[in-house]
This record gives structure tokens, C-alpha cells and sequence, in this order.
């Protein structure tokens, strides 16, 4: 089974990586779970997008 997880963020640089950290457990612990994270940016004014680039590098199921 395959899940797409779709987040919508706005200026939350602050609360990304804790999201991510919580997701990719969570669904890790899952047995025969696929999982792709969707974010879309809705406009961010700090570093969102960028906190995003750099997390994609660490989990392979991360796009932005």
C-alpha cells in the first residue's frame, strides 16, 4: 500500500522539523506502508522552503 501525505505550509520554519521527525516515525513503523510527503508552499516568508532542501537530502520520501 502506498500513502501520500500532503502538508500545506506557510512561514512554519520553526515547526518543520519536528513534523518530519513525527511523520517519518510514525509511518517507519508501519510494516508493507509505502509513504511519499507532499509539501506545498503557500507563500512563505522565512526560511520554510530552504529548512524543506535540506531535509530532502536526510529522507528519501520528502518532496517539495
Amino acid at each position: 500500500m502506498k500513502i501520500d501525505i500532503v502538508f500545506s505550509f506557510r512561514n512554519e520554519e520553526s515547526n518543520i522539523p519536528e513534523l518530519v521527525r513525527r511523520t517519518v516515525q510514525v509511518m517507519n513503523s508501519l510494516e508493507d506502508v509505502e509513504y511519499e510527503m507532499i509539501f506545498v508552499n503557500d507563500d512563505s516568508k522565512d526560511e520554510s522552503f530552504n529548512s524543506l532542501t535540506e531535509f530532502q537530502k536526510n529522507y528519501l520520501n520528502l518532496n517539495n
